[in-house]
Order: structure tokens, then sequence, then C-alpha cells
């Protein structure tokens, strides 16, 4: 009990780290995670709105509504490829369980998306869009998204310690997968011989989720959240795994 009492202390502290270090320095601070997503909305609203004349009702919800969360998704993975690297001294110096450093990334990442949910309440508010009981299901879309990308962030880590460059390839391949993923547009403008990608993408899967029950109002269907637990559940599994069978190998390298 004593050891899951430090570690869970231990887990604090370097979430409360993280959070600090991401602040400082900076004149917002914590504003900062609330004047973001709607900086972006304002942006992403003029250029696929007007520009690309995407005819989507009460577009900036729609917006909020996918960008939030995958700026939690994408920024969390992305500071996860160096958590390993960045740590290395430390690691060295005193042993706990070394996945913590990647969770405690992604829990600090959690924290400000539920700073950014601010602003979605807010642009809901303006644009009358209404909520139900539904509301409350967003929980296991959450959970879902939570557990893919600690699932993702452990592989990362891994691969980043093995090869240096997998952090900065990684970022390009998130670019490519925002805009392959109906962020800013609506899935219905895909193809259908290119619909097999959005299957295969379970980032596609659980923001869908996410977006029917706050933009739609509705429950997603018990397939949907199915499909999504399903890769949610086998990435973070396979990432605990990945990282238990390497974590004392990739400490030769850093």
């Amino acid at each position: 009990m004593s050891k899951i009492i430090w570690i869970r202390d231990l887990l604090f502290e370097l979430i409360k780290k993280d959070l600090k270090v991401k602040y400082k320095r900076s004149i917002l601070g914590v504003f900062w995670s609330i004047l973001n997503p709607l900086l972006m909305m304002v942006v992403m609203s003029i250029v696929f709105s007007y520009l690309f004349r995407f005819e989507i009702k009460n577009y900036p919800v729609y917006i909020l509504s996918g960008i939030i969360f995958w700026n939690f998704f994408s920024t969390s993975t992305n500071l996860s490829s160096f958590s390993l690297i960045s740590n290395a001294s430390l690691l060295k110096k005193v042993y706990f369980p070394r996945a913590i450093l990647v969770i405690s990334v992604v829990l600090s990442q959690f924290i400000n998306l539920l700073y950014a949910l601010i602003p979605l309440v807010f642009i809901m508010i303006i644009f009358k869009t209404p909520v139900n009981l539904s509301i409350i299901f967003i929980i296991f879309p959450l959970l879902f998204l939570l557990l893919f990308t600690i699932g993702i962030s452990l592989i990362l880590s891994i691969l980043s310690a093995y090869f240096t460059d997998i952090g900065y390839i990684y970022q390009i391949i998130l670019l490519a997968w925002m805009y392959l993923t109906p962020i800013f547009y609506p899935a219905s403008i895909v193809p259908d011989k290119y619909k097999i990608f959005l299957l295969i993408n379970p980032i596609y899967h659980i923001l869908t989720n996410i977006r029917e029950i706050i933009y739609y109002g509705t429950l997603p269907t018990m397939n949907s959240l199915f499909i999504s637990l399903i890769f949610s559940l086998s990435f973070f599994i396979f990432g605990l795994w990945f990282f238990k069978m390497n974590e004392n190998k990739v400490m030769y390298l850093l």
C-alpha cells in the first residue's frame, strides 16, 4: 500500500512539474489553454467555412468539438515522445516506474483539455447549441481518448529512445493525420473509395463519438462506441506491453 501511495504522490508531483514548465514565463498562463482553441476556431472558420464553403450549421461549435480533443492527443503524444530522453539524468539516478514519466505528461495535458472545454461551453451558449442529458455520456469517449493517447505515447517514448529522429518524423505524421481526420470538414465529403482510411483511423471514431454527444446532442450507437473501445484498449494494452518489454533496454541508450 505504501508503494502505491508513493507512486501516486510521484505522479502528482510530475504532473505539477509539467504544468509549471508549460506556463513558466507565460504572460497569459493557464488562460492560453482557453484562448488558443478560440483563435484556432476563428482562423479555421474563415478558411473552411468561407473559402471552402462548407455548409455546416454552427460551424464554430463543430470545429471546437473536434480541434480541442485533437490538440490534446497531438500535444500529449508529441511531448511524450521526448519524455524519456529529456529525463535521462533522472532515470539514471533513482529507480521508479518509468512509464509514470509518460503518463504524467498525458495527464497534465488532460488537465489543459479540461480548461479548453471552457471556450467550447461559451461558444455553445452563443450559438444556442442544445444540451441534453446525453452530455453525461461524454465520459466514455473521453476515457477512450485518454487510453488511446497513453498507448501511443508509451510506444513513441520507446521508439524515440531507440531512434531520436522518430519524434521529429512523428510531427510530420501528425500534420498529415490531422488533415486526414474530419476535424475541419464533414466526413460526408470524403469519396467512398477513400473512406477505408476513416474506418482504420482510431481518432476518427473517438472524435465522432465526442461530436455526436456535444454537437449533435445524440448518443453514439453501441457499435460506434464498441469500435472506439476496441481501438483504445488495443493500443493501450500494446503500449504498456511494448514499454515494459523495452524500458530496461533503452536505459543503456539514454
